[in-house]
């Protein structure tokens, strides 16, 4: 605060609505009040909530590598899934830094082409649209984020060992809102909208090796996951008129240099699968176990300073945990009139967060 009233009086004329703003406080929990909605947002939810969006699609193909290995694929195919994810980023401290935390979910839908190369072989194509809508914890803060994914992925056999991999591309185009809150005689604007955007990478690998027990299958698996977020330059909105007069936006609106971030994991999970043949079809139960860790461990932080200038600020966000666990369940049925159709729901967790995604599918196979 003290900073900003430094800036603002250098040239008192041009600042006046900022100094409006900051002057309008006149209790410590106004003071309070004015300094949360100053402060940048720190809980990271521009890159993590793509990152989650970008993990339900990832999983869906997932799903696709171990249907083919416990047969329900048969020939080339078209699918379509409803996709689903509940999201929440808890509140953390880290020294002396508080970071706020958010809730999201979101609703999308992925569909895909398979083409059947052969008994060991498979490759397909595949697109997804989700919708994300973001709360921040602490703060009067939202982001409503449209994601748009298109992936190339394949299962190939090698003996006894499948290789499955995923190359994905993604663009998200962001709505972010905000109010700076003044005191209770304050008579400016208050909105602070940002529209911007940003684009994420993929790259997927796991191995599976399936053991038959009986009626069960049991495969246990090896994975990697690269992910890289970026995002462009996020700058709220204000609007000045040709007097110089604050029109639209906040004093106080805020513009941030580009954020970019990446991750790799590195994983082992096990997953266990029985079958029952009945005369409308073939309806099957799949569960699975999954820990990963991360192995880049970057921190990611954001430069940030108002529009009009003055000092900018180059602080720490909120950082993923370094280990996560994840358990699925699957219920599929396939009939004998080449279609199948397939629910599940996911749940996955570290000590500052958890997801649970819910998904159903329907494959027609020719």
């Amino acid at each position: 605060m003290k900073s900003l009233y430094e800036y603002a009086n250098l040239d008192p004329v041009a600042n006046a609505e900022l100094l409006n703003l900051l002057n309008s406080v006149s209790t410590s929990e106004e003071a309070a009040d004015l300094a949360r909605s100053l402060t940048p947002d720190r809980s990271g939810a521009a890159i993590y909530s793509v990152m989650a969006s970008q993990s339900a699609f990832s999983n869906t193909l997932r799903k696709r590598a171990t249907d083919f290995i416990l047969g329900d694929y048969g020939n080339t195919s078209m699918w379509v899934s409803v996709l689903g994810t509940d999201s929440t980023q808890f509140v953390t401290n880290d020294g002396q830094n508080r970071f706020d935390g958010y809730d999201s979910n979101s609703q999308g839908v992925a569909f895909g082409y398979d083409l059947m190369r052969s008994s060991d072989s498979i490759v397909g194509i595949a697109f997804s649209h989700q919708k994300t809508d973001v709360e921040n914890r602490l703060s009067d803060r939202t982001l409503d984020i449209a994601n748009y994914y298109a992936a190339a992925h394949g299962l190939f056999k090698f003996d006894d060992i499948y290789l499955a991999a995923q190359g994905i591309v993604g663009w998200s185009d962001y709505v972010g809102k905000r109010h700076v809150v003044g005191g209770s005689n304050y008579t400016g604007p208050t909105a602070a909208d940002a529209t911007y955007g940003g684009d994420n990478y993929g790259l997927n690998a796991d191995l599976y090796y399936p053991l038959y027990v009986g009626s069960f299958t049991v495969i246990p698996s090896v994975y990697t996951d690269y992910q890289l977020v970026r995002v462009d330059g996020y700058q709220e909105v204000q609007v000045i008129d040709s007097k110089g007069n604050l029109v639209g936006g906040s004093a106080a609106a805020l513009k941030y240099e580009k954020q970019e971030h990446e991750a790799l994991h590195v994983g082992v999970g096990i997953e266990v699968a029985n079958s029952l043949t009945t005369d409308v079809g073939i309806f099957s139960t799949q569960a699975k176990f999954k820990t990963k860790k991360e192995i880049l461990d970057h921190t990611v932080s954001t430069k940030v300073n108002l529009i009009s200038g003055g000092p900018s600020m180059t602080l720490p966000i909120a950082q993923l945990d370094d280990t996560f666990y994840e358990t699925n369940i699957d219920l599929t049925w396939e009939t004998a009139s080449n279609f199948s159709f397939n629910l599940g729901a996911q749940y996955s967790w570290s000590d500052s967060q958890e997801t649970t995604m819910f998904y159903g599918r329907g494959a027609y196979s020719f």
